[in-house]
């Protein structure tokens, strides 16, 4: 899980070790390094960042944004094509 300062609170920390998933979160400011945390990944920190540019584009598909699709099925094929029109437009036809 890759996650920003506010997700940098010891029982997040804790509950996501008991469930094994990895953690990619930095320190808060009033947090010191000796208290025992580890540095992380700066690496993967940096790809969240393509995850949020994805979820702000797909917050301006306005179809998307409203949710006009009630069908989860429907809603994430609408997704697809919201994914493939970018990607065609993005490329210049």
């Amino acid at each position: 899980m890759a996650g920003d300062k506010g997700y940098s609170y010891p029982r997040i920390r804790s509950w996501l070790h008991r469930h094994s998933i990895r953690v990619v979160i930095p320190r808060r400011s009033d947090q010191h390094p000796d208290d025992g945390r580890h540095r992380f990944d700066t690496k993967l920190y940096r790809r969240r960042c393509t995850i949020e540019q994805c979820v702000g584009w797909l917050k301006e598909c306005r179809r998307l944004c409203t949710r006009f699709e009630k069908l989860a099925v429907n809603f994430i094929a609408m997704i697809h094509v919201a994914f493939i029109e970018g990607v065609r437009s993005s490329v210049g036809n």
